[in-house]
């Protein structure tokens, strides 16, 4: 028998449901800084944050570091310090790439924004987009999904998870794999099997990105689920076919383009994607700033919204994609210029 806690069910894309005011009204002038890493996940971020500080009338500087070479996240700080700027957006990086620079940064009054990430920051730092909370419902709600499938397809017998593991931001992939695991242990129990492939940043982004799954199947043939993310399902099906496996089914979380057409289509081995909003986590991290210098009391504004758990599916994808990505809520950009009256 399959169990799905419904404390983790899978909801649709709505509007934010609410409304954040500030005391006072969004500061003038400021500057701030992007750390884009050359990551697909970065780039999405940053069309946000260039939305929303042109929105608010801010200057905006992109400043470059290298997702494979951690020392370069404490070079960008210096950097966005050199320039002059008055906040940092710092996505996905893990404290400790540039813990050292942020006492330097604090006393320049320069303020760093730590952006979809479980760090413990320090002083000086403001978090947005804690994955230790987002992060965790996003792998159960995959895990539904998993579940949700399996009690039509698998109602029987022992089944076959593969996960996925980056280690260079394991602060964000280990809370998706702790939610996951906890949720089908509770849903399925021991006749569930959950191996989790560890795909080092260098391969994802290498030549042959698929290497670390082909060997995983090779290793384990009947293998009923492989659970992706965006950055590492490029080109895994066809690495697969050719190397005469059986494809799995693929249920995924954070799909980037290529994988949203692919649900578009119907493809036969896409089951579904648990999606997140790059483009408007933009516009929280920006509002994250912007509360940081206008409240008296400043917080994240997603903190305070319901667990979110979106499931795009072949039938209700369309809905939710503008420009070929993942683009939900409805309305939050109207929400935000609304806030701070622009």
């Amino acid at each position: 028998m399959v169990e799905i806690d419904q404390k983790f069910a899978l909801s649709t894309p709505t509007g934010l449901g609410g409304n954040f005011p500030l005391k006072h009204d969004a500061p003038k002038g400021k500057h701030v800084c992007f750390v884009d890493n050359g990551n697909q996940y970065t780039e999405l971020f940053r069309q946000g944050v260039k939305q929303a500080t042109t929105a608010l009338g801010w200057r905006l500087t992109v400043i470059q570091a290298d997702q494979n070479v951690a020392s370069s996240y404490g070079s960008a700080v210096t950097s966005s310090a050199q320039a002059g700027c008055d906040g940092v957006i710092m996505p996905s990086a893990q404290y400790a790439n540039y813990q050292s620079q942020v006492p330097g940064a604090a006393k320049r009054g320069m303020v760093i924004v730590d952006a979809n990430s479980s760090n413990k920051v320090g002083k000086g730092v403001v978090k947005v987009l804690s994955a230790s909370k987002l992060q965790y419902y996003e792998g159960a709600a995959t895990a539904n999904v998993v579940l949700k499938h399996m009690a039509e397809h698998h109602p029987k017998g022992d089944v076959t998870i593969q996960t996925v593991m980056v280690p260079q931001f394991e602060n964000v992939f280990k809370p998706i794999l702790d939610g996951f695991k906890r949720q089908i242990a509770v849903g399925c129990g021991a006749r569930c099997k959950v191996y989790t492939v560890n795909d080092d940043l260098s391969v994802a982004t290498g030549p042959n990105p698929s290497a670390p799954f082909v060997a995983a199947l090779q290793r384990n043939p009947e293998t009923d689920y492989m659970i992706q993310s965006g950055v590492t399902d490029s080109g895994l099906v066809a690495a697969l076919q050719q190397a005469g496996l059986k494809v799995p089914a693929i249920i995924g979380t954070a799909p980037l383009q290529s994988q949203l057409r692919d649900l578009q289509s119907s493809h036969p081995t896409t089951v579904a994607w648990v999606a997140q909003p790059f483009i408007t986590y933009g516009w929280f991290m920006v509002d994250g700033l912007v509360r940081y210098w206008a409240d008296d009391k400043p917080y994240d504004p997603w903190a305070h919204l319901p667990d979110v758990k979106w499931a795009l599916y072949p039938s209700n994808v369309k809905d939710f994609v503008d420009g070929g990505q993942s683009a939900f809520p409805k309305g939050y950009q109207q929400l935000f210029e609304s806030m701070w009256k622009i």
